[in-house]
């Protein structure tokens, strides 16, 4: 009986995997028709939340700050636990800077941050929308006027799709080419089926009112941020739209360092379990489907155990199957489900051979990714931000 029911839970989100990945891959960009001068005209407030920031991040500053060229817009900066002598160096670059600490409070420190940032923001001068970015993001002014295009035909937030500076090591392959994989499933799929895409952490320009309330309601127990975000955003706005624009690119640091991937995927699986254990059976039991979809979304297996933990199970299940030990094999037809999905997706971004010249690294990675998955549901993750730093 045990079996049956995990192998059909298995069964479900290789099935969901596959189906994803396949409506996904016939995703296509949208089109905004903006006049240029409404685009202009339209307030950004351009917030970074910096943590122990180094002269890499006031350079970065610099940089996006030519890409704001001929926009309405600002720049916040909050800086945490920053030297004096960066902070010096931020002043120059930044229409607004605030100087904080939060790892003494208790709880998750960037939700801490989060909230002393939206308060500050309700006191500047009104801004239509914010766009936030990590300090190592870069986002070109042609993207960043089609998300404030999309943000003016009403949706309340606009997704970019985060693209890697490089890949260089089998690390950064592996986290580049998962975070493409959900921009197939979680964005480009739900896009084309009218759910809501999920957030990102960064390079989205949301509403100005919708981001604020939403970050004041975000629990500080949770490990991470933006799927509590949107959660929030969702309960708040029974007719939230978010966009998904792949023409719109914000370039992104990938981890490198074995150290740090650890790190942030203990963020990432410890944040989507928190959130699937409190709000799940609120939102598979509402009677909004895109709520529903969302709490399927959130109780997904770690892609690492379908795709590798299914094929090494395939043969075993197979045997079973012979014997007569079992009615069907469910656990071979997952395993072949999940590894077309990954083939489809592989095919698709035209990366097969060098995914298969890594192979055994990249596995080594897949591996340790599930393993993470499992450690990230302890008690002790509760309330922790575990901060990642690229070289």
């Amino acid at each position: 009986m045990m079996y049956s029911i995990l192998a059909g839970i298995v069964l479900f989100y290789s099935l969901y995997m596959f189906l994803t990945v396949l409506i996904g891959l016939f995703y296509k960009v949208p089109a905004f028709n903006t006049e240029q001068s409404e685009i202009n005209n339209h307030r950004l407030l351009v917030f970074y939340p910096v943590y122990k920031p180094g002269k890499k991040v006031i350079e970065t500053i610099a940089e996006q700050k030519k890409e704001l060229t001929g926009l309405d817009s600002q720049v916040y900066v909050l800086s945490q636990e920053a030297e004096p002598a960066m902070n010096a160096q931020l002043e120059k670059v930044a229409d607004y800077l605030d100087q904080q600490r939060f790892s003494h409070l208790k709880g998750n420190s960037y939700h801490h941050a989060l909230e002393f940032a939206v308060n500050r923001i309700n006191g500047f001068d009104n801004f239509d929308s914010v766009l936030l970015l990590d300090p190592d993001n870069i986002i070109d002014g042609y993207s960043i006027r089609r998300l404030i295009a999309s943000r003016i035909q009403g949706n309340h937030v606009a997704l970019s799709r985060r693209r890697s500076y490089r890949q260089n090591t089998s690390t950064s392959l592996f986290d580049g080419l998962s975070e493409r994989l959900n921009d197939y499933m979680f964005r480009r799929a739900k896009k084309m089926l009218g759910f809501i895409p999920e957030l990102s952490g960064s390079g989205m320009v949301m509403d100005t009112s919708l981001f604020t309330s939403a970050v004041k309601r975000l629990d500080k127990k949770a490990p991470g941020m933006d799927k509590q975000l949107l959660i929030n955003m969702m309960f708040e706005c029974e007719s939230l739209s978010i966009s998904y624009d792949e023409k719109a690119i914000v370039m992104d640091e990938k981890t490198e360092e074995d150290s740090q991937f650890g790190r942030q995927r203990l963020r990432w699986f410890g944040n989507q379990y928190y959130n699937a254990k409190k709000f799940g059976l609120k939102l598979l039991t509402s009677s909004n489907s895109a709520h529903i979809d969302y709490g399927i979304t959130l109780w997904r297996l770690p892609r690492s155990f379908q795709v590798i933990g299914t094929m090494v199970l395939f043969p075993l299940d197979t045997l079973a199957f012979f014997l007569g030990w079992i009615a069907f094999p469910v656990i071979g037809l997952s395993a072949l489900l999940s590894s077309a999905a990954i083939f489809l997706f592989l095919c698709k971004e035209g990366v097969v051979k060098e995914v298969l010249k890594t192979a055994i690294p990249v596995i080594k990675t897949a591996l340790k990714n599930g393993w993470l998955a499992s450690r990230s549901i302890q008690k002790k993750n509760e309330g922790v931000f575990i901060h990642t730093r690229n070289k």
